[in-house]
């Protein structure tokens, strides 16, 4: 399939050693010692500052800071299409932080704040969850012997050496964390007004999860409450100048761009990312440097005690999950790479 030719690639890229330490000599004539890399962006982007003021979506304002700040060519950049025109100030921030700053407020096609940014293989990314979650996957497989099929009918498996559960399932957990409902007391420093807002999970059922079950809880607590409407759940207090907008100076001088609505993006964004790291499992596989961040697998895992990989699968581990972290172990001989996963829902029981 296409997704296995993706990562099955080989790539070159050239990385900066930023920091060497924990020397220790191995024996008489040699040593050991660990290496840092970073990319040349990262270096960039640390000796410079952003501060600039746009009209624009978040996503012509990130695509503007990869191409006239960081200098980095259009075939290493990957942007999903944000909207909203916004009227705004980037606060002499570092290019990188600025990144993270757009993509924690921009919101999708959906009006879903769920935008990343980060750096793979492929290059760097200011991509939506949606996007993410809507290309190819490739499959994984858990059987009792490390092998490879590829053939005419199938999609090109990769033998999982082992796995390990990080993350499963935690209400108490989640609910601290507002994933599902939470309250935001705001203070606006340019009005000097303050006000309060409830966050509800208004998203959840409108955006693409990874597999058909949602692992939301609505089971209500004993005063008949369900989780998406337990506000206390979480408080934040923050300082925005999400009220100017509503003054008449502000309609006036700005009828088309609007401000960013800090509170609302980033409480719905934290929950949507809760999601995600609710349920997390660490896999080692034969060595693979096509693997990367961003890329969608789709686990087969059997029940427990069932090695054949004809008989049925465990719903709760398998179905697609994206891949969050990936960790290389090179040694004389023998190459294996770690993938850490991550899904925000499970498949429905006998789907698979």
């Amino acid at each position: 399939s296409d997704a296995w030719k993706k990562a099955n690639t080989k790539d070159e890229k050239t990385a900066r050693i930023y920091k060497q330490e924990k020397r220790k000599l191995s024996n008489q004539t040699s040593e050991k010692f660990i290496l840092y890399f970073c990319s040349e962006e990262m270096i960039l982007s640390e000796q410079s500052r952003v501060s600039r003021g746009y009209i624009d979506t978040y996503s012509n304002i990130a695509h503007n800071i990869f191409t006239d700040f960081l200098e980095i060519s259009e075939d290493k950049v990957s942007i999903s299409e944000s909207i909203g025109v916004k009227n705004m100030v980037l606060p002499s921030l570092k290019p990188f932080d600025a990144l993270h700053w757009c993509a924690n407020r921009a919101v999708n096609s959906k009006d879903i704040p769920d935008f990343l940014f980060f750096e793979n293989k492929e290059g760097f990314n200011f991509v939506s969850l949606e996007d993410l979650f809507s290309q190819e996957s490739f499959n994984i497989l858990f059987t009792s012997k490390n092998t490879i099929i590829d053939g005419e009918n199938k999609d090109g498996f990769i033998g999982a050496k082992s796995s390990e559960v990080s993350s499963q399932f935690n209400l108490l957990d989640n609910i601290k964390k507002g994933t599902y409902a939470s309250t935001i007391y705001g203070f606006d420093i340019i009005t000097g007004t303050m006000f309060r807002q409830e966050i509800a999970n208004k998203y959840y059922d409108k955006r693409t999860k990874l597999n058909s079950s949602t692992n939301m809880p609505y089971v209500s607590n004993k005063k008949s409450v369900l989780p998406d409407n337990a506000f206390e759940s979480r408080r934040t207090v923050m300082v925005t100048d999400s009220q100017y907008n509503l003054s008449k100076y502000t309609q006036r001088k700005n009828s088309v761009a609007k401000l960013h609505n800090p509170e609302v993006a980033l409480a719905h964004r934290s929950a949507l990312l809760s999601f995600i790291s609710t349920k997390k499992m660490k896999i080692l596989l034969p060595g693979n440097f096509g693997l990367t961040i961003g890329m969608l697998v789709n686990l087969k895992y059997p029940k427990r005690g069932k090695i054949d990989q004809d008989q049925q699968l465990d719903y709760t581990f398998s179905g697609k999950h994206l891949i969050v972290a990936v960790r290389h172990i090179i040694d004389p001989g023998k190459h294996e790479t770690v993938i850490e996963v991550a899904s925000d829902s499970d498949l429905d029981e006998g789907e698979v």
